[in-house]
């Protein structure tokens, strides 16, 4: 049997959308609390000021330089401390929970983001450094089980997940008095519940935050708005009055390219098409393009994304 190859020569169009991450920021010398702040600037068609770069802190330094005035004022960074998340069922709660000890959750301070059970039953906010013994769920017992060996909150996460099912979770009271049970013995133990820490308004948790030494350190019990001093980031009650930064939304620039390529019918295949799309954002890459891209197929009316040039049966 003749085996007959065809080379087709093809015109595809591909959307590149590049995303340009420099920012303008603008000092606002008008003292707002960090909410007001947040508002005003969002109504102005800005944002409370992000920065990710080295190239963001730099201009946000020569904005406050060009009004004379040292680097300092509200940013859009916050502290997520009203919502806690069970880690197994995915689902979240507010800081009213049903088993919270006395004054808990403190985030006593400043970086406690990590669930214990208490001897007593009930709950406490931690570093989730600490170590700690902890309780795992395992569907194979369809019940749970301690693990007294002192571990992270992570590292309980992964023990559960290696030997068990999960790092496990009360969701009601029943449940609870069934931890409490095997945390008596070990002693203050982890349980599936922690929090998001530190987040712009974006959503996004971003590089590593430049704090000033011993910052975050909620000294004022209700810290949880993030403040800009001289380059550095400080924590400060969200209800303070101070000056704050907006800056512009990402420039978007948007270019088109006709792509051809010669290649047999697997290029109409959408697998195909998705390799080929990589392929071509790593060659950008290779050339030096580092901004944000968001790289498409161009579909045409027909719904096809290549159109046949030319072909030659071999």
């Amino acid at each position: 049997m003749k085996l007959n190859l065809f080379l087709l020569c093809l015109t595809g169009v591909v959307s590149t959308t590049l995303q340009d991450v420099r920012r303008d920021y603008y000092l606002i010398k008008t003292p707002m609390i960090w909410a007001d702040a947040r508002t005003y600037c969002e109504k102005n068609n800005k944002n409370l000021a992000m920065m990710q770069t080295a190239d963001d802190w730099n201009r946000l330094t020569a904005e406050a330089e060009r009004h004379g005035l040292t680097v300092t004022g509200w940013v859009g960074l916050y502290n997520r401390v009203g919502i806690w998340y069970f880690t197994v069922y995915g689902a979240a709660m507010t800081i009213a929970g049903f088993h919270w000890a006395t004054g808990q959750p403190d985030n006593f301070g400043g970086n406690e983001t990590c669930v214990a059970m208490n001897s007593n039953g009930t709950w406490a906010d931690y570093p989730c450094t600490d170590l700690k013994p902890c309780i795992c769920y395992s569907a194979t017992l369809k019940g749970f089980t301690a693990n007294p060996s002192p571990l992270s909150w992570s590292g309980s996460q992964v023990y559960c997940r290696t030997y068990h099912t999960a790092l496990a979770s009360p969701k009601n009271v029943t449940q609870n008095d069934e931890f409490q049970q095997l945390v008596s013995p070990q002693g203050t133990s982890w349980i599936g519940i922690n929090r998001l820490a530190w987040t712009w308004t974006n959503g996004s948790a971003g590089p590593v935050l430049p704090w000033r030494p011993g910052y975050p350190n909620n000294a004022d019990r209700n810290s949880n708005c993030g403040f800009v001093n001289n380059s550095l980031l400080e924590d400060k009650p969200c209800n303070n009055k101070y000056y704050f930064f907006c800056h512009t939304p990402y420039t978007v620039r948007k270019q088109v390219l006709k792509l051809k390529i010669q290649g047999d019918n697997s290029v109409f295949d959408a697998t195909s098409q998705a390799v080929i799309l990589q392929q071509f954002k790593q060659k950008l890459m290779d050339l030096g393009i580092t901004r944000e891209m968001n790289v498409t197929w161009r579909v045409q009316p027909d719904g096809s994304v290549f159109q046949k040039k030319s072909g030659n049966g071999l």
